[in-house]
This record gives structure tokens, C-alpha cells and sequence, in this order.
């Protein structure tokens, strides 16, 4: 693909038409059995189908060879490889008007294989319709699901896991306590050419700003734009200072504490009252004007406050992984945001989006906007798999999706929820009831859809998602199960903390965990009792991140505030403060090009060789310990099975 990013492109539709879209790769095509000459055709003709809830990608209806299965629709003859002589020399080497016996391409009528035995085979549209993937159904999904939880829950492993854990902690005590100094003098030394960078990978678009800045924007669009158009109630239209007025406010009246956005004691466990919060003077009108895409205005305010942000962002040069919601009420919920998005040129080079699903399919049916949670999905992956089959025909999903690194599931994890058994579960196309599904099940299908898309995607030479759900901030430890056979990486996981064994292995994997400490003193769990310390000490590859800026965080700067506050808190040392920004680097979903840039070339190397201090300023002996320690556990394991 072209190294060219779209919001630097001020054609975007040139920059689609300059993806080379049939770049492909020499082993991915070897499990098709098809040839590379015809296999860039062969791609667009691909047909999808949802079978149990998951898109299955079958060959499109062209020809087919019966004998080997190669694609033959829309190629010339003289490129199959068995019948190269035959179309050139005829029969036996001699010219010939008459067809020879074989079988034929049905668009320019040359024999293929001569193979007359097999004519009986031949079809006009021969179709081999078989998926080309195979997906683990549902069943086997729980089953392996299952046996995770009885080791898992297992109480001479639970006991195994937290010895090995205190283990591994009390080997970072004992570390900083022989080499604290020796790491300071290793790094003092150092000078490094360009800013430490960290990324904060977890941001939500609506609550992005901090609310000082919120309240300015307000008051200068009340003092130059107070007659715009914001609310239509049928033939009447009303204008923003009109709508302050029916509020009781107006621009000199307003402030932060009369704006109510910052979350406050009473939030704490109640993620409804958090949710409240976003509503700007408790007015839900206000809110859907400022802070949503979907409104009268087609969310222009909420663009604008978007920009502000990611200008402020780039002179800063701190770089974000923004989530925005697609809801899967409609079919058109992508094409609506991609506009949105290039519509008002809503990008950055310091900015990757998260595409964020909620976990809301009980509220579109209470609606009546969904049947079903198969229409969900529908909703949800179809328009993808076509914008990625006809990229010419869906630029903006196109240019939006070259700008995403990831996707998301997320909403209130503390609900009860159904404990779904294997063999008896109820496919997406018959949960036709106003219940929600529960947490496994979102993430099965959410999970096997975009591998499917994954694989579609890369055999066009798109670029492709990781799996980052929210997961472990409340409810069920039995999500942070499914995290563990799915995710890339996850926010939150503050239930590692009771579940040892879980904890352990998310060790041993080195799965991402992003953590917001402000934000999580606010709903779960108080400040001092976060659990990020521990898992640090332990060696778990944790970040930290703003989550919520609006609601939680006083200064312009919240990234750097999550790092003063926890720096201060737990006492860290430079090199730790810098071991967690390098950690987000690796954690977000930038370019490995852009990763090696900042954190070095070697970067997916463990310990020493993959650190390069003159941009990390981490201590060698700081990576040497963290990869002698990972690697002696693996080890020690090792021989417990031997």
C-alpha cells in the first residue's frame, strides 16, 4: 500500500485510486489452489454469506476448472498452466476450427484441460461452494471456553499462579533495590534526540476535550454563532442562543461547575450516573448539539471540537488512538460516519481511531430498529465487506478504514447476564428477544467477523484490525476468559487482580492492558487500590491512558496528568515512567514503521536488543531483567512438563 496517509492527501480520492490493491501474498494463496495471474480477479468476485452468525466467503458464481479447481472465469486461455500447448498448436500440434474435446472457458471458448473424460463435469457456471476459511463454530468456541475455566478456577493452580506471582513481584522489588542506581546513571548519560513518545490508546471522541475546554468553545459559539440553526421541532427551527435562553443560561452565566460534566462521588459503581455526566448542564439537548454526530447540525460542533483537540494535540506532539462508536442500527451507520469523518476532514497524523461497538442490541430492539441480533451483525460487517470488495465505489469507508488500527466492544460489564451452554445455544437469527446478549457471546461473533474481514482485507492488500475490547473493569471475570482467547490487547482488566491464574497468563502471553487510573477512581476501584502497581511490578505489559478527559481530568493536558498523578502516587522512577510509554507504543495500533521510529528498529525484540535508548531512555539492564525474568518463567515451566 502506499505509505501516503489520507489526511495529508489533498486529493482523497486519489490517494484510494494509488492502493495497490493486488499486492498479495505467495502463501496465503497456496491454501486456494489457484494460480497468481488469475487470483487478482478471482478476489472481486468473491460472494459473502453469513452462516451461524459469521460471514463466510465463498467464490463468486464464474468458472471454475472441475478437475483442479482452478479459477477460469475472465482470464486468457493461454495462461492455464495444463493447456498452454493445446490453445496455441490446436489438437495433436495441428491448426484447428473445431473445438477439441476438454474442457472449455466459458468466455472465449478454448479448451482448458484436456481431460474429455471430464466433460460431463463442466458447467457454464461451475461453482465450487465451499467457504475458503474454515471458523470454529460457537460450540467449539464455548468448549475451549470451558476447559480455560476449570484450570482457571482450579484451586492447586490458583495457589501455583499467585506463588508465581508474588515470586515475580518480589524479583522487581529486589531488582530496584540492587540496581535503582545503577539504572539512573545508565540513563543520566544518555541524551536523546527526539521526545520520549507515549500514545494514549484510550480516548472516546465525545468526552475527548477536558470540560474548561468545552466551556470556551461554548461561550464563543454563544458570542459569534448564537444564531445558528441547531434544533428543528417540525416547521420551527431554533437557534442556539434561543435553546440557552429556554435553559436559563446565557455566556457570561456559564461555567465549569454550572456545565456538571466531571464525575464525582456520587458516580462511583454507577455507571449510569456516569453516563449522565456527559450531558453538558444536565440537558440532554445540549449534549446531543455539542457532543454527537447525529443531530440537526450532522454534528458539526462535535467536529470542530475534534479538531481543536487534535490541533492541540499535534503541538504537543502527543499522540492518540480516539474510539468513535458505530452502533449497528442501520446498514448506514459506516457510510454516515465515514462522511462524517472526511466530510469535515477529521484526521491527523497523531491520531488513529478505534472503532468502538456498544453492547446495545437490547436497546435498538426495545426500539424496533433491529429483528434480530443477526440484523445486527448485518449491520455491522456486510457494509465493510462490501466497501472492501468495491473500494472505488466506497471511497470515504475506505479512506476511514486506512485510518483505523482497531475495534472495540464496550458498555456497562457489571449487568447479569445469561451463562450460555454448549449445544444449546441460540444462533444470532433466532435471539429475537429485547434481552441482551451476554459479554462471551458479543465477543464471539464481533471476534469471528472481523478475522473474516482480516483475511478478506489482506488478500486485497488493505490494511486489517486488532481486537481490543474493554474487558475485566467489573461483572464476570468470565470475560476476561474470552479476552484471553481473542484480544490483542484490553482496557481496563482490573479483575486480573482476582483471578491469579488468569493474571498469570495474561503474564506468560504479554497481552496489553491499558489502564486508567483516574478514570477507574471514579467508577471501580479507589486510586491507591488500582491494581496498575502490581501488575507493573509483576511485569504484565500494562499503559496508562485519559479514558475520559471531560469528565475526569483539570488540566489542558490529560495524558500528562495520568502520568504526574501515578508518578506521584506510586513513587516512579524515570525508567518506569518510560517503560510505560514505550508499552503504549506497543499497545496502540500505529504502523510498525512509526514504532520503529520512536522506539527503535528492533523493536519487537525482547530485552536489550530490542531497546534503543537513545529513544526510550530505558535502562538496558531495566529490558535485560524484564526479558531474563519472562524467559526463566517459560523455562521453569517448561520443566514442570518435562
Amino acid at each position: 500500500m502506499n505509505n501516503a496517509d489520507p489526511y495529508q492527501d489533498e486529493n482523497i480520492t486519489r490517494f484510494l485510486c494509488d492502493i495497490n490493491f493486488h499486492k498479495y501474498i505467495a502463501d496465503y494463496l497456496q491454501q486456494f489452489q489457484v494460480s497468481s495471474n488469475s487470483f487478482a480477479l478471482f478476489a472481486n468476485s468473491h460472494e459473502f454469506r453469513f452462516v451461524n452468525g459469521v460471514i463466510n466467503i465463498f467464490r463468486g458464481k464464474e468458472v471454475f476448472c472441475s478437475y483442479c479447481e482452478d479459477h477460469l472465469g475472465c482470464i486468457q486461455c493461454d495462461e492455464c498452466k495444463d493447456c498452454k500447448d493445446d490453445v496455441k498448436n490446436g489438437v495433436n500440434g495441428e491448426s484447428t476450427n473445431e473445438r477439441p474435446s476438454g474442457i472449455f472457458c466459458a468466455e472465449c471458448d478454448r479448451v482448458l484441460h484436456r481431460k474429455p473424460s471430464l466433460r460431463t463435469h463442466m458447467r457454464n457456471h461451475f461453482v465450487v461452494d465451499q467457504p475458503l476459511f474454515k471458523i470454529p463454530d460457537i460450540d467449539e468456541f464455548l468448549n475451549d471456553l470451558v476447559d480455560l475455566r476449570k484450570v482457571v478456577h482450579y484451586g492447586p493452580v490458583s495457589t501455583f499462579c499467585h506463588q508465581r506471582l508474588e515470586i515475580l513481584e518480589t524479583k522487581y522489588d529486589c531488582y530496584m533495590l540492587m540496581n535503582d542506581d545503577h539504572e539512573r546513571h545508565e540513563t543520566k548519560t544518555v541524551i536523546a534526540k527526539d521526545p520520549i513518545i507515549r500514545v494514549d490508546t484510550h480516548v472516546h471522541i465525545s468526552s475527548g476535550m477536558v470540560a474548561s475546554h468545552l466551556l470556551n468553545f461554548m461561550k464563543n459559539k454563544l458570542k459569534h454563532n448564537s444564531n445558528d440553526v441547531v434544533l428543528k421541532d417540525g416547521a420551527q427551527e431554533i437557534t442556539l442562543g434561543r435553546l440557552f435562553e429556554k435553559v436559563g443560561l446565557n455566556e457570561n452565566q456559564i461555567s465549569i461547575d454550572s456545565l456538571a460534566v466531571q464525575a464525582d462521588f456520587s458516580t462511583f459503581q454507577r455507571f449510569d450516573k456516569f453516563k449522565a455526566h456527559y450531558a453538558p448542564f444536565g440537558n440532554s439537548e445540549i449534549q446531543q448539539i455539542f457532543l454527537r454526530r447525529t443531530n440537526d447540525q450532522n454534528g458539526k460542533y462535535l467536529a470542530e471540537l475534534t479538531k481543536e483537540v487534535f490541533k492541540k494535540n499535534e503541538k504537543l506532539g502527543q499522540y492518540t488512538e480516539f474510539r468513535i462508536s458505530i452502533y449497528g442500527r442501520t446498514s448506514s451507520d459506516w457510510q454516515y460516519c465515514a462522511w462524517w469523518i472526511t466530510h469535515y476532514g477529521i484526521f491527523s497524523p497523531f491520531n488513529r481511531w478505534v472503532v468502538q461497538i456498544p453492547r446495545l442490541y437490547h436497546v435498538y430492539k426495545e426500539a424496533g430498529e433491529v429483528n434480530n441480533f443477526q440484523q445486527f451483525l448485518d449491520n455491522l460487517f456486510l457494509p465493510l465487506f462490501e466497501a472492501s470488495k468495491h473500494p472505488e465505489k466506497y471511497v470515504e469507508i475506505n479512506v476511514f478504514l486506512s485510518c483505523c488500527s482497531s475495534f472495540d466492544i464496550a458498555d456497562d460489564e457489571g449487568q447479569v447476564e445469561r451463562f450460555l451452554v454448549t449445544g444449546n445455544v441460540t444462533t444470532p437469527d433466532k435471539w429475537n428477544t429485547a434481552e441482551n446478549p451476554p459479554y462471551v457471546y458479543y465477543s464471539y461473533y464481533i471476534y469471528m467477523n472481523l478475522i473474516q474481514l482480516n483475511r478478506y482485507r489482506k488478500l486485497k492488500g488493505l490494511n486489517t484490525f486488532d481486537f481490543r475490547p474493554h474487558s475485566g473493569a467489573s461483572g464476570d471475570v468470565d470475560h476476561l476468559n474470552a479476552s484471553f482467547l481473542f484480544a490483542e490487547n484490553i482496557s481496563h482488566g482490573l479483575n486480573l487482580i482476582k483471578s491469579p491464574s488468569l493474571q498469570y497468563l495474561y503474564y506468560l502471553t504479554q497481552i496489553g492492558i491499558t489502564v486508567s487510573p483516574a478514570s477507574e477512581d471514579s467508577l471501580y476501584v479507589p486510586y491507591n487500590q488500582n491494581p496498575l502497581r502490581t501488575y507493573f511490578k509483576r511485569g504484565l505489559q500494562i499503559s496508562l491512558s485519559s479514558d475520559n478527559p471531560l469528565q475526569i481530568h483539570r488540566t489542558s493536558e490529560p495524558l500528562s496528568e495520568e502520568y504526574a498523578v501515578a508518578s506521584q502516587m506510586w513513587k516512579l522512577s524515570e525508567n518506569e515512567i518510560c517503560e510505560l510509554c514505550r508499552n503504549s507504543v506497543l499497545i496502540s495500533g500505529f504502523s510498525p514503521e512509526q514504532k520503529q521510529k520512536w522506539i527503535g528498529k528492533n523493536y519487537k525484540k525482547l530485552g536489550p536488543e530490542g531497546n534503543d535508548i537513545l529513544k526510550t531512555k530505558i535502562s538496558d539492564t531495566r529490558m535485560c531483567f524484564r526479558q531474563e525474568t519472562l524467559e526463566n518463567e517459560l523455562l521453569f515451566l517448561d520443566d514442570l512438563v518435562q
